[in-house]
């Protein structure tokens, strides 16, 4: 299939990819590329990068953060034996182990590398007839639109959380543009990291098709769910609820899980027969730092277990009964058992417009779109009773608790953590004893943005987080 054949340009950019994120060694910086390795100049070469999607484009996202969240565990004996020391300094929301050469942040950089080759590739491209027209602004939306995608994760682990009274002088990610990769990083603010998110997005919206050919490409819908998504993360529920109703319009298929097999290893995603109706964009978090630690090893809290009815089918398709007592989850939107499902779904745009709804006080409405999200989750052999709410606030209370249990290990949990902090009425304290220490994360922590890596610190000279 296109989207998985091998890109001849990989191992060139790999090389210049590690001499950037990779400890980014002068030396590195210094060496010549050998003058007969081929750079993208054509159309086709662009969309080929952008289909690099099983090792670069779709991949490698929000794992620290899905570690550091709340609603799973893992034993002692896991912890100790995690397979990189990130892994471990993430359960614990500590810095007991230096930061270095780690995969979240490198891998991501170079989903963001990838996007500047082919946006500034496109720049210098003369289009040849009006029949490229067409594929020249779908490959520039695509590139955009990873490029947001890949600057959003990123703000959820490295950025401090937004705070409009503070966002100007806070502390975001670097914003590279180009793919020049002698021009080292600065740290931009929280400000001009989600200006630059939300610019790349509206760019792209009129560049974008309605269906893409493959689910690892943008699309419309697609942008509308990550534009809402990233205006979750600000807060920003106005426009948060105009962007997710603006791709439920577009794109409202659900998932009935009463055709799936409660024996099945996985729901499913775009790449089972018949595909997963809900997948508006594929994405999954796959390093090091989740291998062995959120799979094999992810045991699910009995309390949040618990909170799924016994007729709620999600109790029986997202979790695995495990010899010796315990859960472990299942319900991934992808065949796989180490790729987790990051991607941008249905069902969490229906969550995110209830969420908005609720918020602005719409109960009706709130409950309407949460209503259609449960049904297909009910067992259809009993009769669904509508959940209702008395007030906007039960509402709120209701869809949140809703929106946990919906989208476990999807590598949302933690930016949820971040916003709703500073609510005084969803806030709270996280605790974990490994070892005999407890470790303890507080609403409004400075770890709850990750400290950047000590070798890019080092190279770069940009600061580091407060606090850390």
């Amino acid at each position: 299939m296109a989207i998985m054949k091998s890109y001849k340009y990989y191992s060139t950019l790999t090389l210049v990819i590690a001499s950037l994120f990779v400890g980014c060694k002068k030396d590195w910086l210094e060496a010549k590329a050998n003058k007969n390795q081929s750079v993208p100049t054509t159309l086709s070469d662009f969309q080929s990068m952008l289909d690099f999607s099983g090792l670069v484009m779709n991949v490698n996202s929000f794992a620290l953060g899905e570690i550091a969240a709340d609603g799973h565990y893992v034993t002692e004996a896991a912890w100790t034996s995690a397979t990189t020391s990130a892994s471990r300094n993430a359960y614990t929301w500590s810095l007991n182990t230096p930061y270095l050469d780690l995969d979240t942040w490198r891998d991501t950089y170079e989903r963001v590398y990838y996007s500047n080759v082919v946006l500034n590739g496109l720049s210098n491209y003369l289009i040849k007839n009006e029949l490229e027209i067409e594929t020249y602004n779908n490959i520039k939306g695509q590139a955009l639109f990873n490029r947001a995608e890949a600057f959003h994760m990123l703000s959820q682990l490295y950025a401090i959380p937004y705070n409009k009274t503070t966002s100007e002088t806070d502390l975001g990610i670097p914003i590279r543009l180009s793919s020049d990769v002698t021009e080292k990083s600065t740290r931009s603010s929280v400000e001009q990291t989600y200006n630059q998110i939300i610019k790349d997005l509206l760019e792209a919206e009129n560049l974008l098709p309605l269906t893409p050919i493959y689910p690892t490409r943008g699309s419309k819908p697609a942008l509308y769910g990550l534009l809402a998504r990233v205006y979750m993360t600000m807060n920003d529920y106005e426009n948060c609820l105009k962007y997710a109703d603006k791709s439920l319009q577009l794109r409202s298929e659900l998932l009935d899980y009463n055709s799936k097999s409660q024996n099945a290893n996985f729901i499913g995603g775009f790449n089972t027969n018949p595909a997963n109706p809900e997948i508006l964009f594929h994405m999954t978090m796959y390093t090091s730092e989740i291998s062995g630690f959120l799979t094999t090893n992810y045991l699910v809290d009995q309390a949040l277990y618990n909170q799924y009815h016994p007729d709620d089918l999600r109790r029986v398709l997202f979790f695995r009964n495990n010899a010796n007592g315990t859960k472990s989850y299942k319900g991934n939107y992808f065949n796989s058992t180490t790729n987790m499902f990051t991607g941008i779904g249905t069902d969490e745009t229906y969550l995110m417009r209830a969420e908005c709804y609720a918020r602005m006080g719409n109960t009706v409405a709130a409950m309407n779109d949460l209503n259609s999200l449960i049904k297909k989750r009910w067992r259809n052999t009993v009769v669904f009773v509508p959940f209702s709410a008395i007030n906007p606030e039960d509402a709120l209370s209701k869809i949140l608790i809703e929106r946990r249990k919906e989208l476990i290990m999807r590598g949302l949990r933690w930016s949820d953590l971040r916003r709703l902090n500073v609510d005084e009425r969803f806030k709270q304290t996280l605790t974990r004893t490994i070892g005999g220490v407890n470790y303890i994360l507080e609403p409004g922590s400075y770890k709850y943005t990750f400290p950047i890596p000590n070798d890019i610190l080092d190279y770069s000279g940009m600061p580091q987080t407060p606090g850390w």
